[in-house]
């Protein structure tokens, strides 16, 4: 485990290696060793899931802005688009930040069926 001096006067925590990150308490532990625990790992899971979606949503957005009937919604699905892609950046540099690759691959058994569904809406 990590080793760390304390301040007598305060409940804060000195840490001397900065490789080290705080957590709560009194303990510290090491990057290598926060990679292994499962709270990193459903975090790192959540952001791939996002990370994807994201993507697959800059992918149907261009689809459905060249079929888009009006100019305003042509507009709408390129702002949209253009939104969406400045979220992939922010998703890209988190991952740079945990030092972890941005993966574009499916992860939710929900999202195994989605490409190549189609949803065919009627209207009552």
């Amino acid at each position: 485990m990590a080793t760390k001096t304390s301040d007598t006067n305060a409940s804060s925590s000195v840490i001397k290696d900065p490789k080290k990150i705080m957590t709560e308490g009194n303990t510290a532990i090491q990057e290598s060793e926060m990679k292994d625990t499962s709270l990193h790992k459903f975090f790192i899971t959540t952001l791939k899931d996002i990370y994807f979606a994201e993507s697959e949503i800059v992918d149907a957005l261009e689809k459905m802005q060249s079929a888009a009937t009006t100019e305003e919604l042509k507009e709408a699905f390129e702002d949209h688009q253009f939104q969406t892609k400045k979220q992939i950046k922010r998703l890209e540099k988190i991952f740079q930040l945990l030092d972890e690759k941005p993966e574009k691959k499916r992860m939710c058994s929900n999202q195994r069926n989605y490409k190549g569904r189609r949803r065919n809406y009627k209207s009552h």
